[in-house]
Protein backbone atom coordinates (compact mmCIF):
# COMPACT_ATOMS: atom_id res chain seq x y z
CA UNK A 1 0.00 0.00 0.00
CA UNK A 2 1.53 3.28 -1.04
CA UNK A 3 1.19 6.58 0.81
CA UNK A 4 -1.73 7.79 -1.27
CA UNK A 5 -3.76 4.62 -0.69
CA UNK A 6 -2.90 4.64 3.02
CA UNK A 7 -4.02 8.26 3.40
CA UNK A 8 -7.28 7.45 1.63
CA UNK A 9 -7.78 4.43 3.91
CA UNK A 10 -7.15 6.51 7.04
CA UNK A 11 -9.90 8.92 5.96
CA UNK A 12 -12.43 6.15 5.33
CA UNK A 13 -15.23 5.25 7.70
CA UNK A 14 -13.91 1.69 8.02
CA UNK A 15 -10.69 2.98 9.53
CA UNK A 16 -12.63 5.00 12.11
CA UNK A 17 -14.80 2.01 13.00
CA UNK A 18 -11.76 -0.23 13.34
CA UNK A 19 -9.98 2.29 15.57
CA UNK A 20 -13.10 2.64 17.76
CA UNK A 21 -13.21 -1.12 18.34
CA UNK A 22 -9.46 -1.23 18.97
CA UNK A 23 -9.78 1.43 21.66
CA UNK A 24 -12.71 -0.29 23.39
CA UNK A 25 -11.57 -3.91 23.05
CA UNK A 26 -10.99 -4.58 26.77
CA UNK A 27 -14.30 -3.01 27.77
CA UNK A 28 -16.16 -5.17 25.24
CA UNK A 29 -14.41 -8.30 26.55
CA UNK A 30 -15.36 -7.39 30.13
CA UNK A 31 -19.01 -6.80 29.18
CA UNK A 32 -19.10 -10.11 27.30
CA UNK A 33 -17.72 -11.95 30.34
CA UNK A 34 -20.17 -10.30 32.74
CA UNK A 35 -23.11 -11.09 30.46
CA UNK A 36 -22.00 -14.73 30.25
CA UNK A 37 -22.01 -15.00 34.05
CA UNK A 38 -25.42 -13.33 34.27
CA UNK A 39 -26.88 -15.73 31.69
CA UNK A 40 -25.34 -18.71 33.47
CA UNK A 41 -26.70 -17.63 36.84
CA UNK A 42 -30.17 -17.06 35.35
CA UNK A 43 -30.11 -20.51 33.78
CA UNK A 44 -29.18 -22.10 37.11
CA UNK A 45 -31.89 -20.10 38.88
CA UNK A 46 -34.54 -21.17 36.36
CA UNK A 47 -33.50 -24.83 36.50
CA UNK A 48 -33.69 -24.87 40.30
CA UNK A 49 -37.22 -23.40 40.15
CA UNK A 50 -38.55 -26.11 37.83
Amino acid sequence: MNKKEYKKYKESIWYKIERFFDRHNHLMEFIRTVLAFIVLSLQIFIITRL
